[in-house]
């Protein structure tokens, strides 16, 4: 049986990437084949299709990952997909350069964390925040096999201010979440919070040049916990999730989110999607919903002087 699911598993395959470069090849891959191509791999991992190639680690340009067998989301996408939220990495990677300070909030296993540190060097820094203390072990063992010096891991929930808050694990660590103060059980953990700009003062950290927020739902509210290291930083950028399901559950709004952006001086936006779609605080944000049902949107903010 598990010769047979291997060997289903690498026909799945093959055959997914010749579809993905065959899409390439004629132009005709965007966001909508991509989103596509998702919902098709999401109903192959359900059926296990792919269980015979989990085995706790996975290679991504010459760096090494362990992951949890048991929660394999971003393995399984890798997988297939030969990447994980390219356009989201692409920018990263275009974003930093050796010297560079990076922050990871909500780093899961560390693939933003590993990339990034690669990137920036010794003479740099990333500060990786993961409060689920089995993806954080499995973080900092990945931290250590890939022998990197620069990354300080952090335990902290990100948010608007120190404190303890009610914290949600499921067996996909990437949806691990804060949760309302009178939610507690079994799947739940007490977590240390605080906010950026507390924790550059308790570090003395004054210069940072790009946020990376995935932090379910709790974006916006470590935006505000941030207002005095982006005034102090010209041109950070942020890179944060946006979730219309979350949006809506937090009584925010769409306008109401990118204004609060717009105050601390970003005023300039870009969805990270294939191709990218710019856009301004001036614009009619209405179609930010709408992309959002259809698509997991990361999306980039700066400042244009």
């Amino acid at each position: 049986i598990t010769v047979m699911s291997k060997y289903i598993a690498s026909i799945y395959i093959r055959l997914r990437k010749h579809l993905r470069n065959f899409l390439i090849a004629n132009n005709v891959f965007n966001a909508s084949t991509l989103n596509f191509l998702v919902k098709i791999d999401i109903w192959f991992r359900k059926i296990g299709v792919l269980d015979s190639y989990k085995d706790g680690k996975f290679i991504f340009n010459e760096l090494t990952f362990f992951y949890r067998k048991e929660d394999s989301g971003l393995a399984e996408f890798i997988i297939t997909n030969n990447d994980y939220e390219e356009e989201t990495r692409l920018e990263i990677t275009r974003l930093l350069k050796p010297g560079s300070v990076f922050f990871d909030l909500g780093a899961n296993i560390g693939f933003y964390t590993i990339i990034s540190a690669k990137i920036v060097e010794s003479s740099g820094r990333v500060y990786s925040f993961e409060p689920t203390p089995e993806t954080r072990s499995i973080l900092q063992k990945n931290v250590n096999i890939n022998n990197l010096n620069n990354v300080i891991i952090e335990e902290y929930a990100i948010s608007d201010k120190i404190g303890k808050a009610i914290f949600e694990v499921t067996n996909n660590s990437e949806c691990n979440n804060i949760v309302d103060s009178g939610v507690s059980g079994q799947n739940t953990i007490d977590v240390n919070t605080i906010s950026i700009d507390e924790y550059c003062n308790l570090k003395s950290i004054s210069v940072i040049d790009v946020i990376k927020i995935d932090i379910e739902g709790q974006e916006l509210r470590a935006i505000k916990g941030m207002k005095n290291i982006i005034n102090l930083n010209l041109d950070i950028k942020l890179i944060f999730e946006f979730h219309a399901a979350n949006i809506k559950k937090n009584n925010e709004s769409v306008n109401f989110f990118f204004n609060t952006l717009s105050d601390m001086g970003f005023n300039k936006f870009k969805i990270l999607l294939t191709p990218p779609i710019e856009f301004s605080i001036n614009d009619n944000l209405d179609f930010i919903n709408d992309l959002a049902k259809r698509y997991n949107l990361n999306i980039l903010a700066y400042k244009i002087h």
